[in-house]
């Protein structure tokens, strides 16, 4: 059956960009194999152009290297999509910003991740950088939403993110709208975080569904943070060790009422 024209593989970007062939996936040392970036960017930049909202991106099985995040004027609308977070796993060879970093921009929303490993480079010791941020502005934030099979650390332990799941719509109030709306995580586990595993801020209507945070440096890696404002949040099969509820409403997880 012929691929539609808004499902691009990621293997035909690398083609594409670098020459049939002419691409190299990680392997098994630190810092190897094509840098996935510049080819996924082109892509995006098509989706864009000709279906100006919405196209899937599909993640093979492997390893693949990231040398910075996607581009976020052009990420929003498009969903990544692997195998499952098994097999399709991005590594993430960079100690600051965000392999996905969603604002918003121009008002364009929707789009997310599945069945994805999001993966920290070894070697990168202590780093900056988010798993996943979504951060707009006064007038736009990324909205409507979804997050499903993830599995967010590093590869093998050598380095830690600084949060694994980030969001904060606190640049957009009322009366022109209020923050970022309508997110849905599904099976996600997070690891390896030396800030927070979980930090949402004026995150407004939030369902998590078998959400776990894991192993971080200390007990702030395994803390879920609901502040700014997040309003109307419901957590059911999640499991982590510490809540931070201050400052938010209607936060309900595992059954219990935290604000």
């Amino acid at each position: 059956m012929t691929q539609p024209a808004y499902e691009l593989d990621l293997r035909d970007l690398l083609d594409a960009y670098y020459g049939p062939g002419a691409w190299l996936q990680r392997s098994m040392s630190p810092h190897s194999g094509s840098d996935i970036v510049p080819a996924v960017n082109a892509g995006l930049q098509t989706l864009r152009t000709q279906f100006h909202e919405g196209g899937v991106i599909k993640v093979p099985p492997g390893l693949w290297r990231m040398r910075s995040g996607f581009n976020p004027a052009v990420l929003s609308s498009v969903r990544f999509e692997g195998v499952h977070s098994m097999a399709s796993k991005l590594v993430y060879d960079c100690a600051s910003g965000s392999p996905f970093y969603y604002n918003g921009a121009g008002g364009i929303n929707g789009g997310g991740l599945k069945g994805l490993s999001i993966l920290l480079e070894d070697t990168l010791g202590d780093s900056n950088a988010y798993g996943v941020m979504l951060k707009g502005d006064a007038t736009y934030q990324p909205d409507q939403m979804m997050f499903e099979d993830l599995y967010i650390t590093s590869v093998s332990g050598g380095s830690y993110w600084w949060d694994g799941f980030h969001v904060d719509g606190s640049a957009r109030v009322p009366p022109l709208a209020e923050g970022c709306r309508v997110l849905d995580l599904h099976n996600v586990q997070i690891f390896r975080c030396r800030n927070l595993g979980l930090y949402m801020a004026r995150a407004i209507q939030v369902s998590m569904l078998n959400v776990g945070l894991y192993s971080g440096k200390t007990i702030s890696g395994r803390t879920m943070r609901f502040g700014g404002r997040t309003n109307h949040v419901l957590g059911l099969a999640c499991n982590y060790l510490h809540m931070d509820a201050r400052n938010s409403i209607d936060v309900v997880v595992n059954g219990i009422r935290f604000s």
